[in-house]
């Protein structure tokens, strides 16, 4: 008898890998697909301001001169002018060669070298360029900045191969879908709201069934990540009204709505609810897979009551608030750290410093995101031990 129970169960295990995998295979072809057409459907040339330059890459051949004194006020800093032969690599002027003067300032403090690669911007339209037409935009990081992602891709899945691919293929349809979905349709007039919950949950549907496939895991996980995330906006909705805070406050929001194209209306107010959706998604989906794949291999592994599971998961969520808290503050001083630099250099007075714009909008996104999590934990603690009796 036990054998054969064995058996049915070995039976059953075997076809619900090989369903998942076939569903595995399908939401892999569905997430091509998808990045695909949103891709190569986007508004971006059509909403794009116009210019009257160009950014293209050049090389510096050779220093035809420099003028650079140390800066008298910050410590090894230097400004001056430089005199460069640069060559264009890039675009309608690519193979040309041309003088520029390099003005280094504290702010435009690039120092060039013979063999650098950079950025020049070039005034549109001309079909030679002279020494008056271009000058140095920035440093070229693209070598650099793409060589780091996809060694961060590589340590990812070295690390577990079979969870590693995963988490690199969702980081990718992730960020995919948020530029190619959520902004372009935010910036042709769409409700930020609207498209911020779209994209939060196609974001965190996809990570969760591609990670954990389809069962009872990662219903509970997309429960649990959904019950905080209502949390977290409903409490923002609340504090906001509170304090009189939108979009508006938010930083750069003014010059989104003052650079829109004409005949594009975009609504300001709700993107500062469309940032909490987006953070605080992410935060919702790690805490609430930790807590179901902890609450999974607990039962798996060893007989234990509903009532232990529950009360493991409350555990083991504990710790992760009080990691994530610290985490959540850590960032509020990270994003607005040379804010607070300026608050104590100016010595504002308390009551000053907490009815700060930037102040209000990076308190109501902590605190809504930490209730947001308080909700998330009982809830997959509740739902893991109903389901995985």
């Amino acid at each position: 008898m036990k054998t054969n129970k064995k058996n049915s169960k070995k039976i059953i295990s075997t076809k619900l890998k090989s369903k998942n995998f076939l569903a595995h295979i399908l939401l892999f072809i569905f997430a091509i697909f998808f990045c695909i057409f949103i891709i190569l459907n986007n508004s971006f040339d059509n909403i794009n301001l116009q210019s009257d330059f160009l950014v293209e890459r050049a090389i510096v051949h050779d220093i035809l001169g420099e003028n650079l004194q140390e800066d008298f006020y910050i410590p090894n800093i230097y400004i001056g002018s430089q005199r460069v032969m640069l060559e264009i690599l890039s675009g309608n002027h690519k193979g040309q060669f041309t003088e520029a003067e390099n003005r280094i300032t504290r702010f435009h403090n690039i120092i060039l070298q013979s063999g650098q690669e950079i950025l020049v911007s070039i005034t549109d339209g001309l079909e030679y360029i002279t020494f008056h037409d271009i000058s140095i935009y920035g440093n070229n990081r693209f070598t650099v900045i793409i060589t780091a992602f996809i060694l961060l891709c590589l340590a990812i899945i070295l690390i577990n191969i079979k969870k590693g691919y995963t988490s690199v293929i969702s980081l990718l349809f992730t960020f995919i879908v948020v530029i190619f979905f959520m902004i372009d349709r935010i910036l042709l007039g769409g409700s930020p709201v609207f498209y911020s919950i779209i994209t939060a949950f196609l974001t965190t549907s996809f990570n969760i069934f591609f990670s954990s496939g389809f069962g009872k895991k990662s219903a509970v996980a997309i429960i649990s990540t959904w019950t905080g995330l209502i949390t977290a906006i409903f409490i923002s909705v609340i504090l906001s009204n509170m304090t009189n805070i939108s979009g508006i406050n938010l930083e750069d929001a003014r010059q989104v709505m003052y650079h829109t194209p004409s005949g594009i209306t975009i609504d300001i107010r709700e993107l500062f609810f469309a940032v909490i959706i987006i953070a605080s998604s992410g935060a919702m989906l790690d805490t609430s897979i930790s807590v179901t794949s902890h609450l999974f291999q607990l039962k798996e592994y060893s007989k234990i009551s509903k009532k232990e599971i529950f009360k493991s998961g409350i555990t083991y969520g504990g710790d992760i608030i009080g990691a994530n808290a610290s985490t959540l503050i850590l960032a509020l001083f990270g994003s607005s750290l040379v804010g607070f630099m300026l608050i104590i250099l100016f010595d504002f007075p308390f009551l000053r410093i907490i009815n700060l714009d930037f102040i209000a909008v990076e308190v109501i996104k902590v605190v809504s995101a930490a209730f947001g999590l308080l909700i998330t934990i009982p809830v997959a603690a509740i739902l893991g031990a109903k389901f995985f009796e």
